[in-house]
């Protein structure tokens, strides 16, 4: 005759099982939460002082040295000062070797970009990857770097930095202060094209800029297209110390 207790019943293996299930939901959506709150607080650190070292980079040209080599607003910008070298008396042939010798590496700051219309203001690193994008507005490798007279792309999460892109219309005025000066665009135009769409990213447009996002903004999941706005260069560049 069976005298023990039920604890090999079905109903309460169930209940084990249920409970055991609820501590693994619980400890996955913790360590989400607590990756998620990680990524934010690294973001917001890094713009805090990729900002401020850009915003001293640009008083310091101003005050005689003309240019900040892009060896020194690497992924930690506040070592920018440290190696600050005055240009100003360098023929060009020596400036663009110089530049050429020292390319930027993913995670760099390149440049602050600014958006007044949708109160953006964000510094750009170089790269498109995950770390990236957390941290920044990221330039499109390949494409020509912040502060050329050439096609300048630039892209972003569209729950991130670029969330209000959408609501930019033509005459809107965006500003990109690379360590080379401050240069200011004009909106033209935006689109909604597929994430294979290449041209958008191509040397023959002229002096613009091209912002890329995924859309649409609220698409729950991969995002099946983009969202492209192009800006054309308004004037020519001014001193990063206006």
């Amino acid at each position: 005759m069976h005298t023990g207790g039920d604890s090999g019943s079905p109903g309460r293996s169930g209940a084990r099982l249920a409970r055991a299930l609820e501590v693994v939901l619980w400890t996955v959506g913790l360590s989400a939460t607590l990756g998620a709150a990680a990524a934010w607080v690294d973001g917001a650190w890094f713009q805090l002082v990729a900002q401020q070292s850009l915003e001293q980079a640009a008083a310091h040209a101003g005050a005689g040295s003309r240019a900040v080599p892009p060896a020194a607003l690497r992924s930690d910008p506040a070592r920018w000062l440290a190696t600050a070298v005055d240009t100003q008396l360098w023929s060009a042939g020596r400036l663009h070797a110089f530049e050429e010798a020292a390319p930027p590496k993913a995670g760099d700051v390149l440049a602050l970009l600014e958006i007044p219309a949708i109160a953006l203001r964000a510094a750009v690193v170089e790269g498109t990857d995950s770390l990236a994008l957390n941290r920044g507005i990221g330039h499109v490798e390949g494409t020509a770097p912040p502060g050329a007279r050439a096609n300048v792309a630039l892209a972003a999460h569209r729950d991130g930095f670029f969330r209000r892109l959408g609501e930019l219309v033509p005459g809107d005025r965006i500003f990109l202060e690379a360590r080379s000066g401050r240069r200011e665009y004009v909106v033209e135009e935006s689109a909604v094209v597929s994430p294979d769409a290449t041209h958008v990213l191509g040397e023959g447009l002229g002096d613009v800029l091209t912002l890329v996002t995924c859309y649409p903004f609220y698409y729950v999941g991969s995002a099946p297209e983009r969202y492209v706005v192009r800006a054309a260069a308004a004037g020519p560049e001014t001193a990063s110390a206006d």
